[in-house]
């Protein structure tokens, strides 16, 4: 129910390619005579370089004439014109409408009609034999009738109307809580989007380095073999290697622009507008905290929703126990008419009748009532049930999230060494490969072994800051935490 994170932790490899782009530059065909290798710089040269331009430059406009969106940008877009929250303020203001409804029921309920009738044949009634008038029909009334009324009523007592307000106003209270609360959950979601769209796009870098680094490795191949100090396989097999990688990172461009448009589509930034994220996931990750965080779960959306629900419940039970009172209202009419035989309605005698009085209404026999009553208390034990295991389970993924982070921290240090190992173990491999004393082979298993300590790298840290969304969505902390 809480994980709504669009692709959470979407890697690379074998990732379903989101939106369908044009093929970059590196996805050409490579030349079946390439051109002489230029001299081939020193190892220190040959390493992987900063990775700040080259799979931006992949992305077209992720460069030039792109808007650059913060992580609070976004946040601070998604909660205020996301489509999520402009429904959540649509049912808010939905149950006031119904809130104000319900309170109207105890104003005077104020009415009037008027009226025309033409008596065809007028009524009559039959005379006896023996009344003085003599037997026979009498005819009586006009045959014109114009009758004009206004009635007015006013509940006095009635504990069904009182409940039903109670009932509109719980309503209505929810309502608002579920719209807070929403806040933090289109927090967390437009979040996980952001490091989805910073791990797609990492995870290119990663491979635009290895790219860059085997053709750097075919151009000196070539240029050994060139010299007849390599032989053809080698460098046949490192130019299928540079082609291995290109399908690679047409899927990751492919993840990042669709991961992009995911988090246009929480940020109501439209979808053909360009943008960059800034910073990365090595700085979120330094100014994570998870220090703050207690397990204190009242803001938890759905433990919000849950405790409004029940709040719900127990205002139903009250409204149908309240059927069994009596009601009492106070009534009045007012009568204006007049009758005649012609349409001289100006010239008629007009007579006018006002009444007033109460009106009480006792239920005496109501089946099925008892059996709703007794519903509406199973329904409201049910729900707290709900509500104690929520809170358990609730208290254990708090324990378990939190392992984890701990767990994760020792993983990153981890995988820090090991990219450092990686880089030194490429550095050693090149160089042994130059001066002919290692092979090919061990060349491409380093380089193989630091693109997966680098993507190890990036996907651990992706880990890491989902935890800690994790975390924060128990708590219903939202972006609280990331300021």
């Amino acid at each position: 129910m809480r994980k709504r994170a669009f692709m959470r932790h979407s890697g690379v490899w074998g990732a379903v390619a989101l939106l369908m782009v044009s093929a970059p530059a590196w996805a050409q065909e490579l030349p079946e005579t390439p051109p002489r290798a230029e001299p081939v710089d020193s190892p220190d040269d040959v390493q992987p370089e900063s990775s700040t331009s080259v799979a931006q430059q992949d992305t077209g406009a992720q460069t030039t004439g792109a808007r650059v969106l913060t992580l609070d940008e976004a946040v601070e877009r998604a909660t205020t014109r996301g489509n999520q929250i402009a429904l959540a303020q649509a049912d808010v203001q939905s149950a006031e409408l119904a809130l104000k409804e319900a309170r109207y029921g105890r104003l005077p309920q104020v009415s009037a009609e008027g009226q025309y009738s033409n008596n065809i044949r007028t009524p009559f009634i039959v005379l006896p034999e023996d009344s003085p008038f003599g037997g026979g029909v009498l005819r009586t009334g006009s045959k014109h009738n114009f009758n004009f009324s206004a009635q007015v009523s006013v509940p006095i007592w009635s504990t069904q109307l009182n409940r039903s307000i109670d009932l509109a106003e719980a309503s209505a209270e929810l309502s608002r809580l579920v719209a807070e609360s929403s806040q933090t959950t289109v927090s967390v979601e437009v979040q996980r989007a952001y490091l989805n769209g910073l791990i797609t796009l990492e995870s290119l870098e990663v491979l635009e380095q290895s790219y860059q680094t085997l053709q750097k490795n075919l151009e000196l191949v070539r240029a050994l073999y060139e010299q007849g100090a390599a032989p053809e396989y080698d460098l046949i097999r490192t130019e299928v290697q540079v082609r291995n990688v290109e399908p690679e990172l047409s899927r990751a461009l492919s993840n990042h622009q669709g991961a992009l448009n995911y988090i246009k589509l929480l940020t109501a930034i439209p979808i053909d507008e360009e943008i960059r994220l800034a910073g990365s996931l090595r700085e979120l990750y330094a100014e994570a905290d998870a220090a703050g965080l207690e397990p204190n779960f009242e803001q938890n959306a759905d433990l919000i929703q849950l405790t409004g629900q029940r709040s719900l419940v127990e205002r139903q039970v009250a409204l149908e126990k309240a059927a069994y009172w009596p009601t009492l209202a106070a009534f009045g009419s007012f009568t204006y008419q007049g009758q005649a035989n012609d349409l001289r309605f100006w010239d008629y005698e007009w007579g006018e009748t006002a009444i007033a009085g109460l009106t009480l209404s006792v239920p005496i026999f109501s089946p099925g009532l008892r059996q709703r009553v007794e519903q509406a208390e199973v329904d409201q034990m049910r729900l707290g049930l709900q509500e104690e295991f929520l809170r358990q389970s609730l208290r254990s993924e708090f324990e378990i999230a939190m392992a984890r982070l701990a767990d994760l921290e020792k993983t990153i240090e981890a995988q820090e060494r090991n990219v450092a190992q990686a880089e030194r173990g490429y550095s050693i491999a090149q160089t042994s490969y130059e001066e002919g004393a290692y092979g090919l082979m061990e060349v491409n298993d380093a380089e193989s072994a630091l693109t997966d300590a680098r993507l190890n790298y990036t996907t651990t840290l992706n880990d890491y800051l989902n935890a800690l969304l994790d975390l924060e969505e128990l708590v219903g902390a939202g972006s609280e935490n990331d300021d």
